[in-house]
């Protein structure tokens, strides 16, 4: 009986997942997308290229975002991998997961000592408007959940509202 009530589920649940026009396994694309927008927490621009392919109804991303915080500290070029789920069919929503290493300053005696890359979980969630076939616009925002700042450890905020121009091959 437990075999097939789970035969059951697993008919249904792909049958909604797929219930989409036009969407199964068989629609596999990659994209690349060059964006820019605001770290409205830190008061900072930032950029960014994603390079993501797209399963059916699932995403994998890698992102690479440029970010300045400091004119006394090198530039910061993190990296973040996500994994998610997509719906839609003409313009698609999106809504991914994963983490990033972000900067946290180190701070002994009132100075600021270096900057270090400290892994966060990331939530990040957006729409692709095509314009054509092989052309979208991305606009999205992006959430950290930070760690606990310390007396000696200061993690910088992000919320980033970012716009861009992608493409498909």
């Amino acid at each position: 009986m437990k075999k097939l009530v789970l035969l059951w589920v697993s008919i249904l649940l792909s049958t909604a997942i797929f219930a989409q026009d036009n969407v199964s396994w068989y629609h596999v694309y990659g994209s690349v997308v060059v964006k820019g927008g605001y770290n409205v927490l830190e008061k900072q621009p930032v950029a960014a290229v994603d390079i993501y392919a797209d399963i059916g109804f699932l995403r994998a991303q890698l992102e690479m975002m440029y970010a300045w915080f400091d004119a006394s500290q090198k530039p910061f070029f993190p990296f973040a991998p996500s994994f998610g789920v997509t719906y839609g069919d003409e313009h698609i929503v999106y809504l991914l997961v994963g983490g990033q290493p972000w900067p946290s300053l180190s701070i002994r005696d009132g100075t600021t000592e270096s900057l270090k890359e400290v892994w966060h979980f990331k939530i990040e969630g957006g729409v692709d408007f095509r314009l054509s076939d092989l052309l979208f616009i991305n606009v999205g925002a992006t959430y950290f959940l930070p760690r606990k700042n310390t007396e000696t450890l200061y993690h910088y905020q992000n919320l980033a509202f970012m716009a861009g121009l992608g493409f498909n091959f």
